[in-house]
């Protein structure tokens, strides 16, 4: 699937809904002539002709971006191992459904639910919750990556792989306790850098003025805005200004290191951390460079941006994180 199939799908699904919520409409007028029902029939089926329209504007956009769309060929298929940006869409389901794209419009792995039941599309939040949720990552050619197994009780979400054995964790209940200690390089205007670009003012490690490059190296593609860096001790922020929260950490099981995971449950700009405090990938909305445009026709299309040194599986567990925020998107 490239992005292009992807709206066209979406149009499709958007106009079947149109029709059908129009349905009632239809038997609801019938059933009150025939039958001379003395109610206020227009109230009765107001609800139904607004959500039919509404589904019929967003079939009407959605395929409009469909013949806008423009899409590449296919590169060599390296999974998640080369790639440094992930856009994300939605497709509606029972549960979640979210695919993957790389920036040239082509799919490269696809979050489902295990369990689409179809009566789910008419249970209500607050009893589809208690259902347990096991989520699969898989690869274009369908072929299973990884397993995410959210617990609401303990808010956690277990990741595994395709042999069901555990990777990591992540945890919204764990405290960090100890201060991060930044160990950045120094970029040309004199402030520390971390490796994905993340600036923070100050002079670590010494670093003044006649320390600077002679030029100005290239700057990472994703990191346009610095901001300062923040410390926590005991889970409190020392830096005043901070406008983000911990939202939780992933531990990998397989190397023994964190993930520190920052942002707003609200908003869905996040931050993500490893243990010296260097950004490491980012969730970002409506900040797409203008030569994605082409093939992603909404701005305001989700994008992770990941560390180029970040593995496969350090990836796949930032993923999980998604999965936690993300698992009621289009229900």
């Amino acid at each position: 699937m490239n992005i292009q199939q992807y709206y066209r799908s979406a149009a499709n699904i958007a106009l079947n809904e149109s029709i059908a919520s129009f349905v009632p409409v239809i038997l609801i007028l019938g059933g009150g002539i025939y039958f001379s029902v003395d109610l206020p029939l227009f109230l009765v089926i107001l609800p139904f002709i607004v959500f039919s329209f509404y589904c019929y504007q967003i079939y009407l956009i959605q395929h409009r971006r469909s013949l806008e769309a423009m899409t590449k060929k296919p590169s060599v298929d390296l999974g998640l191992v080369r790639t440094e940006h992930l856009l994300i869409t939605f497709m509606p389901a029972p549960s979640l459904r979210m695919l993957l794209f790389e920036p040239n419009g082509n799919l490269i792995g696809e979050v489902r639910d295990e369990r689409f039941w179809w009566w789910r599309w008419f249970l209500p939040y607050f009893i589809d919750k208690r259902f347990p949720k096991t989520y699969g990552l898989y690869s274009p050619q369908n072929k299973l990556k990884a397993y995410y197994r959210i617990n609401a009780r303990t808010k956690e979400v277990k990741i595994y792989d395709s042999d069901q054995n555990e990777m990591g964790v992540f945890n919204k209940k764990a405290v960090l306790k100890n201060i991060f200690e930044f160990d950045h390089s120094v970029d040309w205007s004199g402030r520390c850098e971390t490796p994905a670009g993340e600036g923070v003012t100050g002079d670590p490690a010494g670093a003044m003025a006649p320390r600077r490059l002679a030029d100005s190296p290239a700057e990472s593609e994703h990191l346009e805005q610095k901001s300062t860096a923040k410390f926590y001790r005991n889970n409190k922020k020392i830096d005043p200004t901070s406008q983000q929260k911990r939202m939780g950490v992933i531990h990998s099981l397989l190397n023994n290191q964190d993930i520190f995971v920052e942002g707003s449950s609200v908003y869905q700009a996040k931050k993500f951390r490893n243990q010296q405090g260097h950004v490491i990938g980012k969730l970002i909305k409506g900040w797409m460079p203008l030569e994605w445009g082409h093939q992603f026709r909404d701005a305001n299309t989700p994008i992770l941006i990941f560390d180029e040194k970040l593995n496969e599986t350090e990836k796949i567990l930032m993923i999980g994180v998604l999965v936690d925020f993300y698992h009621y998107t289009s229900h």
